[in-house]
């Protein structure tokens, strides 16, 4: 046939290069893929053509990145790995594909300079709302500006597209467009049948509505038939009730030979097929029939791949009209699937033989070709045949076979059942069986179940030296985790000693792995870290990406330990990347954890949160005790910042889990530092909760345990006792190589020397060098406030506000230091501006004199309560009938009018011991009680002054103004309106205008940030924002633009993926991926006015 250009529709190419999706929807026979074609020969292009097979998400995963691999030869790395590898047990589909489409895309971005353009054809066959259908979204959605993705089928777009459509980022070609005009079908015929009938045009494009398949087909049913007859041929048309497309192949098969007819009855059996396939079958001149037929390219069309298809239409005819005997079909099925077997297309063989009904023989290809197949990616295929094989035929290895393809999916409940099936009730197992079954469970934290799964293949005298050798470096690994040393040892030596024999390199990951995690018990970090370098080489080397994960990220943790955060954070980028690409949850949450404590001890707070709050909710997901681990940093990193009550509940719930689990390693960080933010209300129970982390032993944090001891004692007076509990602290850091550990203890000697003087100051300056050197920020500059406070002894020196000025940068809240605080700032004494201060944003206290009262001074719960509630009435009046109703409910007035006076003179007692002040901290007359806000500073009421008047300034346009008054406001700000209240109605009106006023704060610095050209300035300020309200739209995005203009491209896309799970939570249509912030042209009001410090 001779073609018909349609330069029209061609130049549309240049449409699709504007957008970020083209969307190509028709039904069957409109040109969909002839389009296609055509782009692909104008510009640069991939093709995928999806089928059902790629429902299972990681299998399109693969064949998407096959494809981008032709114009994107750097998908050859680590990423195809991780893609062709093993998923996490349970995985979170929708988080993988979310993973897999941003990595994807950040791939494309970094090696592709030019436009490119990805089509996916059929995507009807993937369904929709489904893991393969989020997986296209997310490809879409992360997508660099000159991307462009196509998705050519029958039905409506996979996902939503309306934003899309309203920014102009979507093209829109439907059957309307890919329609014949008149004009076209005029132009078919006179290339195919010459000058005939002149309405014929007309009447072709009215009876076939331009549809282009009708249209053709007509032409051709009229080219076969002599010209007198035409005119019934058209009156056939017009009348016939049959589907017009059935009726005019009809009439073009009534025209063709016998064997014609007989090829494309036979070739409709197969979705695709070549010459040699039919020779295969026994097709009688194979060759010379499917030559003729490709070249008409009326019957059959050319692939993308080279092998030949009959058109689809044609192939749903020849189904329903040239059917072939039911014998004579699964003969040819049978045929061609040996033929595909023995010449190396398994894959083809088994859907040739699920078509066929075969069972027998799909039992014995899975058996002997399963692992040749879940190795070339066609895992889905796998499955589908296991499922059609039933109980009778299934044998151990086709067992096994499908427990691998589903633990390759993330099924790890499925992929068990299938390997305690292949084992047969057995108790002792082939090693590489045990390996499976025992690592199925040690993922899952089930470490004395996975023990014993080891432990029935150690005695397989037959096993392959690899899978003896990775067998015994796990099972080391299990003895390690329950504290059993002595057996660790002895597997680990025979696992190394194994291991070098065979050469293996993912046994000699494994075994390397162990023999590290001895050598951090020891503390040995030399060969710890020698071993860990070979681990690594050895799992990059075989490909293995669980490992890779694994070896990373206790790598990080050795540099952690040493004070290496940068390196630790290099190590940790690649192991959290990795191990989001796999959805190993175990993995992903401990990489998390280690990359949030990296980034806190590097003084990036607000990202450490982010972390942390991350792998303590992957780990509650697949519920693991440790969950400990990011708990306790997370009381760490509220601690630093003053926001005790916070740390305290996440520091109670740590102890709690590693009691139970009896987790040695989580509970003595967790105790630790739970000693330390109870000092201040309860120095007898912090005491002893600090002698208990002490006396769990010399393991990994024994220096955290000591240190946390000495600071308890500093606090409580007892001098003597933190200077030598400092001193055996700084011995034990130099011997392990600890310089955090060290740095720490020599502020502690500094600290609890009697008479400070010039060797004081000379610990804090070396204290302040080491946490220079290993760049820990935030340790400088609480060591810089202490020297401010030794050297100056004034609690309002220049020193001293530029060293609070630093720490408030940092997200410390250091004007309340000494009274809301832990560790060193508890000793250094608060400002002196104010003799009496309430802190209410964050942890409730009372500060007098630079000294907080303690609990034991109230004597009434009450009486503390009824402060509070006069707090948040902010200087208000409240009857006393309202406060003996909200104190006491439910109880006769006239028996609490008396508590009620009791708790009144409590709080004057507490506010003023000596009654220094005539006019009294609280106004109360019979009727009502108020605040004395011009006696008192409240932190409350100084935050919201300093918040206005920064954004009044920052409206009127004074940004000199604006700036001091919002980074004041912003300082002030410790945290929520009264946390241990959390529950308490009298509370909540407070609260919000606190938060709200806040959140105005943060978004009028962000503003400010980027006006100013500094989007790394304006990162921490949006984070701040969505540790409030985790769905604000406006902070997610532009903190994802912010990210992209600082740099930071993979930090962007894992924080516009955690945007698309807020979005997903409140079910709206997420904005695709965004750019780089412009610096902001908003006037004064516009969302809060952007302005340059000046």
């Amino acid at each position: 046939m001779g073609s018909l250009a349609r330069p029209a529709l061609v130049a549309r190419v240049a449409d699709v290069l504007g957008r970020r999706l083209t969307t190509v929807i028709a039904e069957a026979g409109y040109g969909k893929s002839t389009l296609l074609s055509s782009w692909w020969e104008m510009a640069p292009c991939a093709w995928y053509t999806a089928d059902a097979t790629d429902r299972d998400m990681p299998t399109l995963a693969r064949q998407l990145a096959d494809a981008l691999r032709l114009r994107v030869p750097e998908l050859r790395s680590g990423l195809a790995r991780a893609i062709r590898g093993v998923s996490g047990p349970d995985a979170d589909q929708p988080a993988h594909a979310d993973a897999l489409g941003s990595r994807l895309a950040q791939v494309v971005h970094a090696h592709v300079d030019g436009d490119l353009i990805l089509i996916i054809d059929d995507v009807d066959e993937l369904g929709s709302a489904n893991p393969s259908a989020r997986l296209i979204e997310a490809f879409c959605r992360h997508a660099p500006p000159r991307l462009h993705l196509v998705l050519a089928g029958r039905s409506r777009p996979l996902f939503p597209v309306e934003r899309l459509r309203g920014q102009g980022q979507l093209l829109e070609l439907g059957g309307d467009q890919l329609a014949f005009s008149t004009a076209e079908v005029g132009e078919l015929v006179r290339q195919r049948l010459g000058v005939g009938m002149t309405d014929l045009p007309e009447r072709l494009h009215r009876l076939a509505g331009g549809w282009p398949a009708a249209v053709i087909l007509a032409v051709e049913a009229l080219r076969e038939t002599p010209r007198a007859s035409w005119p019934a041929v058209l009156d056939g048309l017009d009348r016939t009730r049959t589907p017009l497309f059935a009726y005019l192949a009809e009439e073009v098969f009534a025209h063709q030979s016998a064997s014609v007819r007989e090829a494309v009855g036979r070739l409709a059996l197969f979705d695709q097929f070549t010459p040699d396939l039919c020779d295969a079958i026994g097709m009688a001149e194979a060759r010379s029939v499917v030559t003729d037929l490709a070249g008409q390219s009326l019957f059959v069309e050319t692939r993308q791949d080279g092998s030949l298809a009959l058109r689809p239409l044609i192939r749903d005819y020849a189904l329903h009209h040239l059917p072939l005997p039911t014998s004579t079909a699964r003969e040819l099925r049978l045929t061609a699937a040996a033929w595909l077997a023995r010449t190396g297309s398994a894959d083809a063989a088994a859907r040739m033989l699920l078509a066929a009904g075969a069972p027998d023989q799909l039992a014995r290809l899975i058996g002997d070709e399963g692992a040749t197949l879940l190795a070339a990616g066609h895992v889905a295929t796998v499955l589908e045949a296991c499922r059609a094989i039933p109980d009778a035929l299934r044998t151990a290895a086709v067992e096994q076979v499908e427990g691998e393809a589903r633990q390759i999916q993330g099924d790890w409940k499925g992929a068990l059942a299938c390997y305690e099936r292949a084992a047969g009730g057995r108790e002792a197992l082939p090693a590489p069986l045990a390996r499976r079954i025992g690592l199925l469970h040690y993922l899952r934290g089930h470490v004395d179940t996975a023990l014993a799964a080891y432990r029935r293949g150690l005695e397989d005298r037959e096993a392959d030296p690899a899978e003896m050798a990775s067998l015994l470096a796990w099972t080391a690994t299990a003895h390690w985790l329950r504290g059993d040393v002595a057996a660790c040892r002895d597997l680990a030596a025979q696992a190394l000693a194994a291991a070098e024999a065979c050469g293996d390199r993912r046994a000699l990951a494994a075994a390397h792995t162990v023999i590290s995690m001895l050598a951090a018990l020891d503390g040995d970090r030399r060969a710890n870290d020698a071993h860990y370098l070979l681990a690594l080489r050895a799992a990059e080397e075989a490909g293995d990406i669980l490992q890779t994960v694994r070896i990373r990220t206790n790598r990080a943790s050795h540099f952690l330990e040493e004070g290496s955060y940068p390196q630790a954070l290099q190590e940790l980028e690649v192991a959290v990347r990795l191990a989001e690409l796999t959805s190993f949850a175990n993995f992903h949450a401990l990489s998390l954890c280690n990359r949030g404590e990296a980034r806190m001890r590097m003084g990036r707070l607000d990202e450490a949160l982010v972390d942390l709050e991350a792998s303590r909710d992957r780990y509650q997901q697949i519920a693991s005790d440790m969950v400990a681990y990011p708990l306790s940093l997370i009381g760490e990193l509220h601690r630093e910042r003053g926001n005790l009550v916070q740390a305290r509940a996440a520091y109670e719930e740590a102890v709690s889990i590693a009691e139970g689990s009896g987790d040695r390693q989580a509970l003595v960080p967790a105790l630790a530092g739970l000693a330390t933010v109870l000092v201040g209300d309860d120095p007898r129970r912090a005491s002893e909760i600090a002698r208990r982390a002490v006396g769990a032993g010399t393991g990994l944090d024994y220096v955290v345990a000591l240190l946390s001891a000495g600071w308890v004692a500093a606090v409580a007076g007892e001098r003597e006792e933190a200077a030598r509990l400092a001193a055996a602290a700084a011995a034990e850091a130099r011997l392990r190589r600890d310089r955090a550990g060290l740095a720490d203890a020599l502020a502690l000697t500094a600290m609890s020397a009697p008479r400070p003087g010039r060797e004081a100051t000379q610990h804090l300056h070396e204290a302040a060098s080491i946490w220079r050197d290993v760049g820990n920020p935030l340790g400088e500059a609480k060591v810089a406030l202490a020297l401010a406070a030794l050297e100056t002894g004034s609690g309002t020196s220049p020193r001293r506000r530029v060293a609070e000025h630093r720490l408030e940068e940092l997200g410390v809240h250091a004007h309340g230091a000494g009274g809301v605080a832990a560790g060193l700032l508890a000793l250094v004494g608060g400002t002196e501006s104010a003799t009496l201060r309430i802190e209410s944003l964050g942890r409730f206290a009372v500060i007098r004199d630079g000294e907080p009262v303690r609990l034991s001074e109230w004597q009434s719960k009450r009486a503390r309560e009824l402060l509070k509630l006069l707090v948040a009435r902010r200087g208000r009046p409240a009857s006393r009938g309202y406060l003996m109703e909200t104190l006491w409910p439910d109880e006769d007035p006239e028996k609490v009018a008396n508590r009620l006076s009791v708790a009144l003179s409590t709080i004057r007692g507490v506010l003023d011991p000596r009654r220094t002040t005539s006019e009294g901290h609280l106004h109360a007359d019979k009727d009502a009680v108020a605040l004395n806000l011009e006696s008192i500073d409240v932190d409350l009421e100084r935050f919201l002054v300093a918040a206005a008047e920064g954004l009044a300034s920052a409206r009127r346009g004074d940004l000199v103004t604006a700036l001091p008054a919002l980074e004041a406001a912003a300082a002030a700000h410790g945290g929520d309106f009264l946390e241990e209240n959390p529950y308490d109605d009298w509370a909540i009106t407070a609260r919000e205008e606190a938060r709200a006023g806040y959140v105005a704060v943060c978004r009028a610095l962000a503003a400010g940030a980027s006006k100013a050209s500094d989007p790394e300035g304006a990162v921490p300020h949006l984070l701040r924002i969505l540790e409030i309200d985790r769905y604000d739209e406006q902070a997610h995005l532009g903190l994802v633009s912010a990210l992209v203009g600082a740099g930071r491209h993979g930090e962007a896309h894992r924080h516009y993926l955690n945007y698309r799970r807020a979005m997903d939570d409140l079910g709206v249509e997420p904005a695709p991926f965004p750019g780089p912030q412009a610096p902001s042209k908003a006037g004064p009001g516009a969302g809060g006015s952007a302005f340059r410090k000046p």
